[in-house]
């Protein structure tokens, strides 16, 4: 097992954000990796950390509907993740295969 998830070897990630959980997982075995874990430039850390904690802004938790504008809400936060993908790729030879995963929160409720 590794450091960061239940693998023998993690060699493939995924960028996805999800209700309060880190912005990173491993995309073989599915685990939430905390991003404290892995070393990366502190402004990249916190520009991705900052994107994950605005997943689901476009939705009414308490009441469980979409806000006005949902679905261009989404999509730009889909549009900003796939840019920060690019960025993480680009700077951090570990994370040049992983891959991005949408929000589709609103696909549900359309």
């Amino acid at each position: 097992m590794n450091e960061l998830c239940m693998c023998e070897t993690t060699t493939v990630y995924r960028l996805e954000a999800d209700y309060e959980a880190s912005p990173i997982w491993c995309a073989d075995c599915s685990c939430n990796i905390e991003i404290e874990a892995i070393l990366m430039d502190k402004q990249l850390k916190q520009l991705l950390t900052e994107w994950a904690s605005e997943y689901g802004e476009w939705f009414d938790w308490v009441n469980d509907q979409l806000k006005a504008g949902a679905a261009e809400r989404e999509a730009a936060h889909n549009k900003q993740g796939e840019q920060l993908l690019k960025q993480l790729q680009e700077t951090h030879p570990m994370f040049q295969t992983a891959t991005f995963s949408p929000a589709t929160l609103t696909k549900v409720y359309i």
